[in-house]
């Protein structure tokens, strides 16, 4: 039996794998499903990162290398190209269980105190936002397209227009500028970019290439390859203005439209999601705020927690399950400021122990998993509650 599982391999999970060793936590697996560790950090070839952590300049991969460096000091165990399947919460105290299944090792049950999700994120796709059109090749997501380019050595096309200028969009629109091809505009549906002014100047404006602002991608046509896309300005409520069309010639359109949390198995677990965006807590500025829910009625004992850029502090939200079978909300508020709360949490949900100094009042544990307000004599502060 494990003392910590953690599901993903890439910075978060690093960094909360090295947090949760030096904070004494011994048996501890760290899950990934890719053939190495590392997650976005290895195809992201651009330097930036590592300012705040180690006060030095480095690319993703050298990042990520450092953070393997310090994993590879540790006793922690790794299984690659190892898909996690199903998350089993244990009740009143039992341990959790993670289904996995692998070429290597076949299928496994794996038994552990306490569980760190690290899963990362996937990117919106054209399906997911809805251009209308024909279904041509030569459309990726601009993730897609970096690890085409940085990883697979493949050139996605010639003549681009991006959608999105976020931070990953501007960066593919210098890289294949350097690469040779013309990025023909960037397109922003927001009357602000959401990039860094670094990026939009470093990427975009030393390139020559235009940002149209207060635009979105309205029309794709194409049989086999994209030949063509249409680019209309939008009003106030993003609705697309008639007669404000532009047309360019392209191959390729590359889409930076967003990231959806990967929550699968948080959602199998039934662990309480945001009812509004269905995901579990905030995602915002490339990271997430994983907010204090209310855990009453809801499988419990999971610690979840996720970097922020710096790799080293980040939101974490914690529930233990207290001796009795009771569930109580996860964790108070100073736990969700740094990673390794997770493995002081992780200790106390093996010892059957509560994160939190007091029990819910009887109204909360009839009432906070159906979504309902709390009670109103419940000790535990409404921010610690879900939605409602």
């Amino acid at each position: 039996m494990f003392e910590l599982i953690v599901i993903g391999g890439g910075p978060a999970g690093l960094a909360a794998a090295c947090r949760a060793w030096e904070d004494g936590l011994r048996r501890i697996l760290v899950v990934e499903r890719d053939k190495e560790l590392g997650g976005i950090l290895n195809q992201c070839i651009h330097n930036g990162f590592g300012l705040h952590r180690f006060q030095e300049e480095l690319t993703g991969p050298e990042y990520a290398g450092r953070f393997l460096e310090m994993l590879r000091a540790t006793g922690v165990q790794v299984q690659l190209d190892t898909m996690a399947l199903q998350l089993v919460p244990g009740q009143a105290g039992a341990p959790h269980t993670v289904h996995c299944v692998s070429a290597q090792h076949g299928y496994q049950a794996l038994e552990t105190a306490a569980v760190v999700l690290a899963m990362g994120c996937r990117e919106r796709t054209r399906g997911a936002i809805a251009i209308p059109g024909e279904r041509p090749s030569g459309i990726f997501t601009a993730g897609t397209a970096q690890r085409y380019l940085n990883m697979e050595g493949y050139m996605v096309g010639r003549r681009v227009v991006i959608l999105g200028s976020g931070d990953i969009g501007l960066i593919m629109a210098r890289r294949m500028s350097l690469e040779g091809a013309k990025v023909l505009a960037c397109v922003e549906l927001m009357p602000y970019s959401s990039g860094l002014t670094r990026n939009i100047v470093q990427c975009l404006q030393d390139y020559g290439i235009p940002l149209y602002l207060s635009h979105t991608v309205t029309g794709i046509r194409g049989h086999d390859r994209l030949e063509q896309v249409t680019v209309s300005r939008v009003d106030e409520q993003r609705m697309p203005i008639p007669g404000t069309e532009m047309v360019f010639e392209c191959d390729t359109l590359l889409l930076s439209v967003g990231l959806i949390p990967e929550n699968e198995l948080t959602r199998q677990a039934g662990i309480c999601m945001d009812t509004r965006t269905g995901e579990y807590g905030d995602q915002r500025a490339g990271h997430f705020c994983l907010r204090q829910c209310g855990a009453c009625a809801r499988p419990c004992g999971l610690c979840l927690c996720r970097k922020r850029a710096r790799g080293r502090r980040g939101r974490s939200l914690c529930a233990g399950g207290p001796a009795g079978g009771q569930r109580c909300a996860g964790g108070e508020k100073r736990h969700g400021r740094q990673l390794h709360r997770a493995a002081a949490c992780a200790r106390r949900c093996a010892q059957g122990r509560s994160v939190l100094p007091r029990k819910p009042c009887a109204g909360c544990l009839a009432h906070c998993g159906a979504g309902r307000r709390r009670g109103a004599d419940c000790p535990i502060p409404a921010r610690a509650h879900g939605p409602g």
